[in-house]
């Protein structure tokens, strides 16, 4: 067997950058790589703060890492499926709506031909911890889930506030911590509030209630029709609704009186909304 020369390392003449295997690694780092070469490939620079830190800027990235103050809306936090088979189940568990509350696409739909091996599918979800509340949210399931929310916040709360003390404490740990692993814990701490902020979040009962019946309605409305009879009536009752609106708009301009064109319209926008 041969056996290959070792390569011999180079040093740069310019930028002093050592360990550069044989001539063709010291070409390539100056035709490419050292910052004495003008015409070197510089590498991309990202927009800064004046401390260092990358700008932020997305709305969806805010939230994401905690650099918002404000939690998203509580029905933004309710999980959506399509229908059939799927269903929701809660985890005993569960501190916030996103925690608690998941949707799975097995389980539902029992009585129909989406649901043959529901009770299959609760008992294995059950054996997991999950705990069946229906294939739409319900008034009982969403009271249930604020019980669940409501039992497990105090704690969930209180873990959130000792990990940002030692989150803060590693901060200030300037002589035992690089600035990196420090930058690692500011980041983790503001997600750690952000956390904190969407869990101290007042739960609004009447009002889950309300716009979770709504949109369930509208669902199980909209899967009694096929997708072209929807659409045509969807398209005749939004014609009807605006050209009520402009009617009563004009009867009011030609006769001021009291009468609040809003609630004139206010079922017919509410129907039209629910398709």
């Amino acid at each position: 067997m041969t056996t290959e020369a070792p390569v011999e390392l180079k040093t740069c003449p310019d930028c002093s950058k050592s360990e550069l295997k044989g001539n063709a690694g010291l070409s390539m780092h100056k035709r490419m790589h050292c910052p004495a070469n003008p015409d070197a490939i510089k590498p991309a620079v990202r927009p800064r703060k004046a401390d260092g830190q990358p700008i932020r800027r997305s709305k969806r990235g805010l939230q994401l890492h905690g650099q918002t103050d404000k939690p998203p809306a509580m029905l933004d936090q309710i999980p959506q499926h399509p229908g059939g088979s799927w269903a929701y189940y809660i985890h005993p568990e569960g501190a916030t709506i996103h925690e608690a509350l998941s949707a799975y696409p097995n389980g539902g739909g029992k009585g129909t031909k989406f649901g043959k091996n529901a009770d299959f599918y609760q008992s294995r979800q059950l054996r997991k911890g999950f705990e069946y509340i229906g294939s739409q949210l319900s008034p009982v399931g969403i009271k249930r889930l604020i019980e669940v929310i409501e039992a497990n916040q105090p704690d969930y709360v209180l873990f959130l506030k000792e990990e940002i003390e030692f989150c803060t404490r590693d901060i200030d740990d300037v002589n035992g911590l690089t600035s990196e692993q420090r930058d690692k814990q500011r980041t983790r701490k503001r997600q750690l509030e952000g956390q904190q902020r969407l869990a101290e979040q007042t739960l609004d009962a009447p009002y889950l209630t309300k716009q979770l019946t709504e949109i369930a309605e509208a669902q199980a409305l909209a899967e009694s029709f096929n997708p072209k009879q929807l659409l045509t009536l969807r398209s005749m009752i939004t014609d009807n609704v605006r050209d009520m609106a402009a009617t009563l708009a004009e009867r009011r301009a030609v006769e001021p009186d009291d009468r609040d064109v809003k609630s004139n319209t206010i079922d017919l926008t509410d129907t039209a909304d629910a398709f």
